[in-house]
């Protein structure tokens, strides 16, 4: 058994030494594309006007889209001050903005109801002005997010009109997943 055991020995060598030489490679690809191996990485943002008004309105929307965060206790402790004031005014205005849009589909319904008669309007007519100062809201929300999205098709050379329109609906829900972020933002 004794002249087995130089041979396995010899074979493990070799795979290790072929393994070694691929992590070497993958090293040196990383280190030519600007990646360090001996510092820690560390978000590199550019922080140009329009990159810190989206910044500024994702905190205070709260969306927090995750691809621009401050890395300095200072700006960190901006972020939340700026945070605590500009969440509840932003609230306010969005609650303003709400009312304010729901009564002009409800008085847009109110108008259309005394103009046109008509089938789908009769129904809406029966569930009362609520239902359609509903379908109305989401009508017009529909209208917005296509027309967000056929701004970023025009601003984003990359991105097709559902990805525009995706990108809006993400906004405007708060969901704020960050897949798709406009303008160019470099993450190492």
């Amino acid at each position: 058994m004794e002249p087995i055991a130089p041979f396995f020995h010899t074979h493990r060598q070799a795979a290790a030494s072929k393994e070694l030489r691929a992590y070497e490679a993958a090293i040196e690809d990383a280190m030519g594309a600007g990646v360090s191996v001996l510092a820690p990485s560390v978000p590199a943002y550019d922080w140009l006007y329009p990159e810190c008004v989206f910044f500024a309105s994702t905190i205070i929307t709260t969306i927090g889209y995750g691809n621009q965060a401050p890395v300095t206790l200072p700006g960190r402790v901006f972020c939340i001050l700026y945070g605590f004031v500009g969440i509840p005014l932003t609230l306010s205005v969005i609650q303003a903005l709400g009312t304010f849009f729901a009564n002009g589909a409800s008085s847009v319904y109110q108008r259309l109801r005394r103009v046109v008669t008509c089938t789908p309007l009769e129904s809406l007519k029966k569930k009362g002005s609520r239902g359609a100062a509903v379908v109305g809201a989401v009508g017009a929300l529909l209208v917005y997010l296509a027309v967000g999205g056929a701004f970023f098709t025009l601003w984003e050379e990359d991105w097709t009109f559902f990805e525009g329109f995706y990108f809006c609906f993400i906004t405007m829900t708060t969901i704020g997943l960050g897949d798709l972020v406009p303008g160019e933002y470099v993450r190492t």
